[in-house]
């Protein structure tokens, strides 16, 4: 067994998959190797659901975070009220209103990632990557959630460097994707 399949499973027997109901809205989080979840400063998990893409979005939002966490071995928190706005594409991609977008996230990290070719096209195929999909933009929907009742962990990172927490909710085919990024020195 090599060392990165090691590392997956300690990782998720850390904390097992996430799974939630509530009324006919569920979501399932889908064993996906740290190699493919994790890109510079995001963390990212996928989920599959069904019901409503809101209510789903938003647990998923919550678990991703609590993924992230466990992925840095640090304790679980309890999250606030978690709100969100619809992005178009360009918004969640490049950012909008003084907000940066995934890109920013994936390349302009405190530590600056080593990630080679056009930033625009390598976030869009590390996000199709998780979708396992050529993706159709038109088809997902995007929000932007806030991280504010998030601490400890996502307060250095909002006073240093910053904090993301988006969903791509692609309902056609029942999955959603969580991504996260927080940095500090």
């Amino acid at each position: 067994m090599s060392a990165p399949v090691d590392i997956e499973v300690v990782s998720f027997a850390a904390r097992p998959a996430h799974r939630w109901r509530g009324g006919d809205t569920w979501l399932e989080e889908q064993v996906v190797p740290s190699s493919r979840r994790i890109l510079g400063e995001c963390h990212a998990a996928v989920y599959r659901f069904g019901g409503d893409v809101e209510v789903a979005a938003r647990e998923a939002a919550h678990a991703t975070i609590l993924r992230a966490l466990a992925d840095a071995g640090a304790e679980a928190c309890d999250g606030a009220d978690l709100r969100a706005g619809r992005l178009a594409w360009e918004a969640f991609l490049r950012g909008e209103s003084g907000r940066p977008g995934l890109v920013y996230a994936l390349f302009e990290g405190p530590y600056h990632t080593s990630l080679d070719g056009h930033r625009h096209e390598v976030a869009v195929a590390w996000l199709a990557g998780l979708f396992d999909a050529t993706l159709s933009p038109d088809e997902l929907e995007l929000r932007e959630w806030t991280t504010d009742g998030y601490d400890p962990w996502f307060r250095w990172g909002r006073e240093w460097w910053g904090t993301f927490l988006w969903t791509a909710a692609w309902a056609e085919r029942g999955l959603l994707v969580g991504i996260t990024a927080s940095s500090t020195d």
